[in-house]
């Protein structure tokens, strides 16, 4: 399949100090020239995400849109900064630890996206049970009663 854009930006932590020059279907998305952009919107265009340890990935799992992980500083940002619990064991979808790695997933993923559904709906599944209850609707009330219990 051919890949029409590319849209790439880093997270605000990240050590990346050099990015590709934005050029034709490669474009560098920053949040510093758009700062108002919906994230959950972009979302909805895209057809696979490549992404790291970011909890962006609950967002994708809600969609069940195929993801792929690049995550080379995870151990370093573990140990300087530390993560609330290992993501490795619930990222869903593979860790690409080469370009040819990446390069394969992306094509397989976007060739045929219910290979990604067969072998990551476990762990989707796994994630969202941590970091979503669909059962839970009054968050919203919830929250204030939490904020309203630290004031105290």
């Amino acid at each position: 399949m051919r890949i029409d854009t590319i849209l790439y930006s880093v997270h605000s932590m990240s050590a990346f100090t050099k990015h590709l020059e934005s050029e034709g279907r490669i474009i560098y998305f920053g949040f510093e020239e758009h700062p108002l952009v919906d994230n959950n919107q972009l979302l909805m265009e895209a057809d696979v995400i490549v992404g790291d340890y970011s909890q962006l990935a609950t967002d994708v799992a809600i969609m069940r849109k195929p993801q792929i992980f690049v995550m080379p500083d995870y151990d370093t940002m573990d140990h300087e900064k530390g993560f609330a619990e290992d993501m490795r064991p619930l990222i869903p979808g593979p860790e690409a630890t080469s370009y040819a790695e990446l390069v394969g997933y992306m094509d397989e993923y976007l060739d045929r996206p219910e290979s990604y559904r067969k072998g990551y709906d476990s762990r989707i599944d796994l994630l969202l049970n941590c970091y979503m209850d669909p059962t839970l609707t009054n968050s919203c009330e919830k929250f204030r009663e939490f904020i309203d219990g630290q004031m105290k």
